[in-house]
């Protein structure tokens, strides 16, 4: 059957009825209009209100590259809208079912571009691992706009069941936020929060997260070696980071980072090993200056150690930059020759442990007992890292070295 632009095909009977304006369709119907394909057993056709439902449905939407299976289908021919009874939605390829909603109903609203899950679960490879019983909206396209992101969940050795829900606010084309409320049943509920600003001649990222009395915390045991207390009761992160560009010759950059305590990362990183086994923090801002034959900057950095595995006496403890000038010009001289000039004025900083740095020979001895126990707990370190030692037991070990080391005396 053809009316217009819309194409009807079916393999059965075909029912018209003129007084209600409408068609039913049974048999194997393929239902075709511009950017839509329909395809089920059974069809009806009320070309008054435009609606058309078919049942035991699958469907393609051209336009938004989504398909799926549905109990039953309704799509209106005059707002372009569908309406999904017990059925699914992906954008993967077809032939591909590595996402999907599965939902109650969904509605699909093409003009504005936005979906309505109702009772939905997110499968990944057919298994479920996220399920809302309310309405969650999503887009349908690649615009941007406020709703709930994928959800994260799993389980530590330090922290038990660990579940984190981010939502996301499209608050204006040139700044959003995302708030990650994040449940870990040991410790309490840590709350993070993401903020983007896109300025004319700026990009700006802050990152904040705060557990505020850690349920692990102890006030008579945060020091005592060989507890799981962590040192605070108040756990914090703030990040950050800053990339302008002004005019032609100017840029700069910023990172700062800032933590509450050594085990904040260990206890709390949720991002993989690169970021539970941080050892420092950056605290860097800089200003450059580029033309074609001169580049030159200003620079100052501060980092902040968290690994207590790096004393005051660990000579490989870097340097901070505060501050650094360098510059850098060539030109070209004729004949294939050029010339280039660089340099840098840095003044550096750092603090050690003078007490322990000494030419006197019995203290020599003992820098170099305790570069030996230091390798020892770095050794620890590794395990850690891998898996065969608990933090807190690494750390222990390598407290009490340092402890027995400091006690030992120099006439000894």
């Amino acid at each position: 059957m053809q009316q217009g632009y819309r194409t009807i095909e079916n393999d059965e009977s075909t029912t018209i009825d003129s007084a209600e304006n409408t068609v039913l369709m049974q048999g194997d119907v393929i239902f075709r209009e511009p950017g839509v394909m329909l395809r089920g057993s059974s069809a009806l056709i009320d070309n008054n209100a435009g609606d058309n439902q078919v049942e035991d449905a699958q469907y393609v939407l051209h336009d938004l590259g989504a398909h799926g299976n549905a109990e039953s289908i309704t799509y209106s021919s005059n707002t372009g809208s569908v309406t999904i009874e017990n059925g699914e939605f992906s954008r993967c390829e077809p032939e591909s079912r590595f996402w999907l909603f599965r939902a109650e109903s969904i509605m699909l609203n093409q003009d504005e571009g936005v979906g309505y899950a109702t009772a939905v679960s997110l499968r990944i490879k057919d298994v479920p691992i996220f399920y809302y019983p309310g309405t969650l909206p999503f887009p349908l396209g690649d615009e941007r706009m406020s709703g709930f992101l994928a959800p994260s969940t799993g389980s530590t050795r330090s922290g038990g069941f660990d579940f984190q829900l981010p939502y996301y606010f499209n608050l204006a084309p040139q700044y959003d936020a995302t708030l990650s409320p994040r449940l870990i049943s040991d410790r309490g509920v840590l709350t993070g929060l993401e903020l983007r600003y896109l300025a004319e001649t700026s990009l700006n990222t802050l990152n904040m997260s705060y557990l505020g009395n850690d349920k692990l915390f102890d006030e008579t045991t945060a020091n005592v070696l060989g507890t799981d207390s962590p040192p605070t009761d108040n756990r914090w992160f703030i990040g950050y980071e800053h990339y302008g560009v002004y005019g032609r010759n100017w840029s700069s950059f910023v990172d700062y980072n800032a933590v509450s305590d050594e085990d904040y990362f260990y206890d709390l990183g949720s991002n993989g090993l690169n970021t539970t086994s941080r050892t420092h923090l950056n605290r860097q801002a800089r200003l450059n200056f580029n033309t074609e034959y001169l580049r030159a900057g200003l620079n100052v950095q501060r980092i902040q150690i968290i690994d207590p595995f790096i004393s005051s006496i660990n000579l490989n403890r870097p340097y901070d930059r505060l501050p650094q000038f360098y510059f850098d010009t060539d030109a070209y001289l004729g004949a294939g020759f050029r010339v280039e000039l660089g340099g840098q004025i840095t003044s550096f900083d750092r603090t050690l442990d003078e007490s322990l740095l000494s030419t006197d020979p019995a203290r020599q001895w003992c820098a170099c007992q305790w570069r030996t126990l230091e390798s020892r707990a770095c050794n620890q370190l590794v395990d850690r890292a891998a898996g065969l030692v608990p933090a807190r037991q690494c750390k222990v070990q390598a407290r009490v070295l340092q402890t027995a080391e400091s006690s030992h005396s120099i006439d000894g």
